[in-house]
């Protein structure tokens, strides 16, 4: 009896050290893919981002994937920004740095192909109110077109005419107050379209957005 206690005795042992050994490789693991040890980091959006935005700590964060093949395809830090780190005024001449060339949803890898040094885009913020439903493929990073519609006398209108074209949604808000809901869109358009988008606000002009493909 004492010889079978004798040899259980030391595999009972080994198999403790052998469990240990691999809890402690486990949590090894775990440490080193929480602190980002051991592969590479990539630039993903946290938030939707349209064509001219810099790329900043805001709008942007580092995660560790493995890309493989395609690993060179992709921005593995934030690029280099103006001195401030900050998005000027849209209406600005100032040197920005690099910059979206194309909307990025949050969650979306950053490729290097949807960036660019470039002065800052030609773009001017508006938001406007609508209170007819909006076409439900209208979302944040969506570019559309801007028509118009004046309203003559009585009950008739003018020809609908295209105002703005190549603006960009920023965000779409919902505000329902007293039975009405109104839906407010922030846009970024081209100064050169600006003066025209606020005559017709300022008409009271029914407005409509139309969405169109990036690449016209």
């Amino acid at each position: 009896m004492s010889d079978l206690r004798a040899r259980v005795k030391p595999k009972r042992t080994l198999l403790k050290v052998a469990l240990g050994a691999l809890l402690t490789l486990g949590l090894a693991l775990v440490i080193l893919d929480f602190v980002g040890v051991g592969g590479a980091t990539y630039l993903v959006a946290t938030e939707q981002i349209i064509p001219g935005d810099s790329l900043t700590e805001r709008n942007t964060r580092l995660v560790r994937v493995d890309l493989g093949e395609a690993s060179a395809n992709y921005l593995t830090a934030i690029p280099p920004q103006s001195p401030s780190n900050q998005r000027p005024s849209p209406l600005s001449n100032q040197r920005l740095g690099d910059v979206a060339t194309r909307p990025l949803s949050a969650g979306e890898l950053i490729p290097a192909s949807a960036v660019q040094p470039s002065e800052v885009f030609d773009l001017a913020a508006i938001a406007v109110d609508f209170s007819r439903p909006l076409a439900r493929s209208l979302i944040a990073g969506s570019q559309v077109e801007i028509y118009a519609t004046r309203l003559l006398s009585g009950t008739q209108v003018d020809e609908p005419r295209m105002i703005a074209t190549g603006a960009w949604i920023r965000k779409i808000e919902t505000d329902t107050t007293v039975g009405r809901t109104t839906h407010v869109v922030d846009l970024a358009l081209r100064r050169i379209f600006l003066p025209e988008v606020l005559a017709a606000i300022a008409r009271s002009d029914f407005l409509t957005l139309v969405e169109t493909s990036p690449d016209g």
